[in-house]
């Protein structure tokens, strides 16, 4: 619905726009479609504000990347 639509676009706009500050521009866009799947995902489990949506999101990317971090992995080296 449109409250919905609403809410994801603008926590998507404010994810992106953070996380391409974070990381950079391109993987910003590159990640906006499992971020829009995500959100929706939070928003049907009853979250509707779109300011913790935003935080859902960006805390959504940001274990996504340290998934690839062979540090946080617990990769040691040895």
């Amino acid at each position: 619905g449109f409250a919905m639509t609403n809410a994801i676009e603008a926590a998507t706009r404010r994810v992106l726009e953070t996380y391409a500050l974070m990381a950079d521009p391109e993987k910003a866009e590159a990640a906006r479609e499992s971020v829009v799947d995500y959100l929706r995902t939070v928003f049907s489990a009853g979250e509707k504000d779109a300011t913790r949506l935003a935080v859902y999101g960006l805390a959504y990317l940001r274990e996504k990347e340290g998934h690839s971090d062979p540090v946080s992995e617990g990769y040691t080296g040895l």
